[in-house]
């Protein structure tokens, strides 16, 4: 099934608020807040946008097992070019190295195009809501 960008954004404002209850600071709330207040400003009306903030929101995990660490983050970036979503695969044997494998799963662009299929980053990300999965949000002022 496929979704329309606006519908996107509704569904990744609501992907947002149920992280609130995993936020352990004052800083983790604002953080989740900017992310919010970025896609507030989404409009898919085919005009330039000019944003003042690039956010990025990642939540993921890292399990040991012995010498054996292996784990999954899941991004989304708010920025001038639209909405992109992607996941970062982490691997790491002591003795032998790591091996990271990062792939785009998919993009919104302000224009209202919608580019991959961004319903798999969904799929992922929530199965880690609840689990020993933390978050982290960066801002980047343009």
């Amino acid at each position: 099934m496929s979704y329309s960008a606006t519908e996107y954004r509704q569904r990744l404002e609501e992907f947002v608020w149920l992280l609130v209850p995993m936020a352990q600071t004052g800083s983790d709330l604002i953080g989740l807040g900017e992310v919010i207040d970025a896609l507030s400003g989404f409009a898919c009306d085919g005009g330039a946008h000019e944003v003042a903030i690039t956010v990025s929101l990642t939540l993921g995990f890292r399990a040991k097992d012995g010498g054996v660490e292996s784990g999954a983050l899941y991004t989304v970036r708010v920025s001038d070019e639209g909405i992109e979503f992607d996941v970062t695969e982490t691997y790491y044997e002591s003795g032998i190295g790591s091996d990271n494998s990062s792939r785009s799963m998919g993009s919104i662009g302000w224009n209202g195009s919608v580019d991959g299929e961004p319903m798999d980053w969904f799929r992922g990300a929530k199965d880690l809501i609840g689990d020993d999965a933390e978050f982290s949000v960066s801002r980047d002022h343009v």
